[in-house]
C-alpha cells in the first residue's frame, strides 16, 4: 500500500522514536526470548473499520498485569 511504501522509504519499518535497543532491556548475566506475533485475525477487522470510514484512535498493547490491576480495583468498588 502507499502507506507501507511511505513508512519504509527510509529503510525502517519502525519510526526511530519508537525503536529501542533490546540489549538495553536485558540485564547482564541473564537471557531473553523474543517473540514476534502476527495477528492475522485482525486484518479483516482493520480493513472493515477502514472501509466503513473509521480511523484508529490508538494501537497499544495492554499488559496482563494491568488487566489484573483493573480487575482488582473493580472488585474493590
Amino acid at each position: 500500500s502507499p502507506e507501507d511504501a511511505e513508512a519504509m522509504a527510509d529503510g525502517h519499518l519502525i519510526p526511530e522514536d519508537d525503536a529501542w535497543d533490546v540489549a538495553d532491556a536485558i540485564p547482564n548475566g541473564s537471557a531473553a526470548a523474543i517473540v514476534l506475533l502476527e495477528h492475522l485475525w485482525a486484518i479483516p477487522l482493520r480493513d472493515a473499520i477502514v472501509d466503513a470510514g473509521g480511523i484508529a484512535l490508538a494501537d497499544e498493547w495492554i499488559h496482563a498485569s494491568d488487566l489484573v490491576a483493573v480487575g482488582v480495583a473493580a472488585a474493590a468498588e
